[in-house]
C-alpha cells in the first residue's frame, strides 16, 4: 500500500497521481477525445502513462528522452490518434511514476517496465517510438525480447559507440544549474523575467513543431513544472543521465548477442 512517502522519501500515491492528472490536462487540450490515464503495480511501486486514440494495426509506445518525461510529446499524439492507440509513459522515478527500489535506475528495470507496460496494453505487439536515450530500451526489447515488439521508430537515437566526453559534460553542466532553479521556490510567473523567457523559448520550440502552437500552452507549462518539482524526479534525472554511460557495455554485449536482422527491401 502506498504511503504519503515512497521509496528514498519520493511522494506516492495521491501526489504523483495528480502529476499524472497534470499530464493527462495538457496532454489532452489539444486532443477532443481527451486521454486517459494509467497504471500499472510494479512490485510495491507504480509506473503510470498516458494514452489515447484506440484500435489500429498495433499500439505505439511513445518512449522520452534521457531524463525526459510524456509532456515531452505534447506535439505528438494529435496526429497519431487518427491512426490507433498511443501510449507515453514515464519511466521508473520520473514525471508521474515512482522510482525503483534500486538505489539508482538500471538498464534491466528500465527493460523490464517497457516489456510490462507493452504487454498491460494487451493490444498486441506494439510499434515503440524511442527518442534519444529511449531507443536504448526500444532496441534491447526488440533483441533480447522480440514477441512483443512490432517495429521501432528511432528518433534522433543515442547511439552507443558515440559518447564524447565533452558531450557528456556539456550535459552535466547545463542540467545541474537547470534543476537547481527548478528547486528554488517558484516567484509569481508574472513577476518572473527568467520564467517568462523559458516560456518564451518553450513557446517557440512547440511552435516549430505545430504551427498552431503560437502562444504558450498554460497546462504544458503546469505539467512540465510538475515532472521536475520533487526531489526524487531530478535525482531520478541525474541518475539517468549517468546510466548513458555506465551502460554502454551492457548495450554493446547485447548488441553482439542479438540474431541477424533481416535485410529490408528497397523500393524502386
Amino acid at each position: 500500500m502506498n504511503t504519503s512517502q515512497g521509496e528514498r522519501g519520493a511522494p506516492a500515491g495521491p501526489r504523483l497521481r495528480r502529476i499524472q492528472e497534470a499530464i493527462a490536462r495538457a496532454l489532452g487540450a489539444h486532443l477532443p477525445g481527451g486521454v486517459r490515464t494509467g497504471e500499472l503495480d510494479r512490485g510495491g511501486r507504480t509506473l503510470r502513462w498516458v494514452e489515447a486514440g484506440r484500435g489500429g494495426v498495433a499500439p505505439v509506445g511513445l518512449i522520452a528522452g534521457c531524463g525526459s518525461t510524456a509532456p515531452g510529446w505534447s506535439a505528438v499524439p494529435p496526429e497519431l490518434v487518427r491512426c490507433g492507440r498511443d501510449a507515453a509513459y514515464d519511466r521508473a522515478g520520473l514525471g508521474a511514476s515512482e522510482p525503483e527500489h534500486a538505489t539508482v535506475p538500471t538498464s534491466d528495470g528500465q527493460l523490464a517496465d517497457l516489456d510490462a507496460l507493452v504487454r498491460h496494453l494487451n493490444a498486441g505487439p506494439a510499434i515503440l517510438v524511442g527518442h534519444s536515450w529511449g531507443g536504448r530500451p526500444a532496441r534491447l526489447l526488440a533483441w533480447r525480447r522480440p514477441e512483443p515488439v512490432a517495429g521501432l521508430v528511432l528518433v534522433d537515437p543515442a547511439y552507443e559507440e558515440f559518447q564524447p566526453r565533452s558531450v557528456r559534460v556539456a550535459e552535466a553542466a547545463l542540467t545541474r544549474p537547470w534543476l537547481c532553479r527548478a528547486a528554488l521556490p517558484r516567484a509569481v510567473p508574472s513577476r518572473n523575467a527568467l520564467y517568462r523567457a523559458a516560456l518564451s523559448r518553450k513557446a517557440l520550440s512547440r511552435a516549430a513543431l505545430s504551427p498552431t502552437a503560437i502562444e504558450p500552452d498554460e497546462p504544458l507549462d503546469r505539467a512540465e513544472t510538475a515532472v521536475i518539482a520533487h526531489r526524487h524526479q531530478r535525482r531520478a534525472i541525474l541518475a539517468e543521465q549517468r546510466l548513458t554511460a555506465t551502460a554502454v557495455p551492457e548495450i554493446r554485449r547485447h548488441r553482439a548477442e542479438a540474431p541477424p536482422r533481416p535485410r529490408c527491401r528497397r523500393r524502386s
